[in-house]
């Protein structure tokens, strides 16, 4: 009698026609649940951590997506206007990849996250808030000066612009 071995892989289907003896039969079941358990033992991934951000301006910044969580095999970083909708700006990142988000609105609020992906599924993770700044006030109104003499003078500094939190007034010795 003649004997074969064959080797498979996990994921790799199997055809053809097999002839076997009742002793041979049972090695065959043990050889496709050994091949197929792996398949169906895997789940879809853990949710990642939440992205950081750096390098905020009125109208760019840089995420940093987490480290690949369990069972993930690469991660994808999503943005929305509203914490319900979302767009996906980038796919296939690796853990702790960078990613520059430009053209974004001064002002304005926006949530971040990040996706874990596997063959199996995909698992969303914790959401990151932020607001980009509005970028640099208003100018105020230029301050007046009263009561002018040799060594002193009374400025007077207008309020403060809606868009701001204070007014620092300077003076150099130069001008």
């Amino acid at each position: 009698m003649r004997y074969s071995t064959l080797s498979f892989s996990a994921h790799q289907a199997v055809r053809g026609q097999l002839r076997c003896m009742p002793t041979g039969f049972f090695s065959l079941v043990l050889l496709v649940l050994a091949c197929c358990l792996p398949v169906l033992a895997q789940t879809a991934p853990s949710a990642p951590f939440a992205p950081l951000y750096s390098d905020l301006t009125p109208t760019t910044l840089t995420v940093t997506v987490p480290p690949l969580s369990t069972g993930s095999t690469s991660l994808s970083l999503q943005r929305s206007p509203n914490a319900s909708t979302w767009t996906t700006l980038a796919t296939g990142l690796g853990g702790n990849a960078t990613y520059g988000d430009t053209g974004l609105t001064k002002a304005t609020t926006y949530y971040y996250r990040a996706v874990a992906v596997n063959g199996v599924g995909s698992a969303s993770g914790s959401v990151v808030t932020l607001s980009t700044p509005s970028g640099n006030p208003t100018l105020p109104n230029l301050p007046t000066f009263s009561n002018i003499q040799s060594k002193s003078l009374t400025v007077k500094v207008p309020g403060v612009p809606a868009d701001a939190t204070n007014i620092t007034l300077q003076r150099s010795p130069d001008n």
